[in-house]
């Protein structure tokens, strides 16, 4: 941060790839890259900070990604921002040439704008258009591609549990596992606007659901205010109407309805 700091910059996009809003989870060697942890030491330091993913598994890698109608838009909106601000784009690897700031890079350079690559040392590096891009990178598609072709064939199947996984020592060591406590109030504070906010008000509230639902639940709420155990019992009475509605009950019902509950 001391070098986004000294160079001006103000407003940092991520753009690493991902399947999910937990870019990194918190089992990442460097937690402190996790998009959570970043949102709060950016905005400690006065810093915008956005992820947007780049390269995901479902948009086909980098290249088939910038050229999708997302991708585009998140070109013209970093163009956008730097025509205001001095921003700076995060990568997954620290060796711009070995990741997908490489394409982004040399997307924004075609259009005529100018990419400078910040080194660790602080020193910066002006983007110049590549002849060729790497192998990694143009084959990317056709791997992905071929991947999912398998997996709808049926050519990849998912690895199932083995009989440790599912024995009575490995759940009774599971069970005794101390409930982790979610700070309720530091997670509503961390929504960036109202579409994030009711999205998690409602995992919260399933939260809740769940540990009022089960004897040892793995996660409970701390500090919980009241309307996130009134909107758990709307979740709990939505999901008995929907059962009844199927004219089943228990764990049967649970599955024909979709409903299916695992502690979270």
């Amino acid at each position: 941060f001391d070098l986004l700091c000294a160079r001006g910059v103000s407003v940092v996009y991520d753009l690493r790839a991902s399947e999910s809003p937990r870019d990194i989870r918190s089992s990442s060697p460097m937690p402190h890259f996790t998009a959570k942890n970043l949102r709060i030491a950016c905005k400690a330091r006065g810093i915008f900070y956005k992820p947007m993913a780049i390269g995901r598994e479902s948009a086909y890698g980098v290249l088939a990604h910038l050229r999708s109608p997302e991708g585009q838009h998140t070109l013209m909106e970093l163009v956008w921002q730097a025509q205001r601000h001095c921003i700076a784009f995060l990568g997954s690897d620290i060796e711009w040439r070995h990741d997908a700031r490489l394409a982004i890079a040399e997307e924004l350079t075609k259009a005529g704008h100018i990419v400078d690559h910040l080194a660790p040392e602080g020193t910066l590096q002006r983007h110049e258009l590549s002849e060729r891009m790497p192998d990694w990178l143009l084959q990317e598609e056709e791997r992905l591609r071929k991947l999912e072709r398998q997996r709808l064939d049926g050519g990849m199947q998912r690895k199932e549990k083995s009989s440790v996984d599912r024995s009575t020592e490995s759940v009774a060591l599971r069970l005794m596992k101390p409930t982790e406590e979610v700070d309720t109030m530091s997670t509503l504070r961390e929504a960036k606007n109202q579409q994030e906010l009711k999205f998690v008000q409602r995992r919260l509230a399933a939260t809740q659901r769940y540990a009022d639902k089960y004897e040892l639940p793995t996660k409970k709420l701390s500090g919980a205010p009241k309307f996130i155990a009134a909107e758990a019992k709307l979740q709990e009475a939505w999901v008995e109407q929907r059962k009844k509605e199927k004219g089943v009950s228990g764990k049967e019902g649970a599955i024909q309805t979709g409903e299916l509950e695992t502690d979270p």
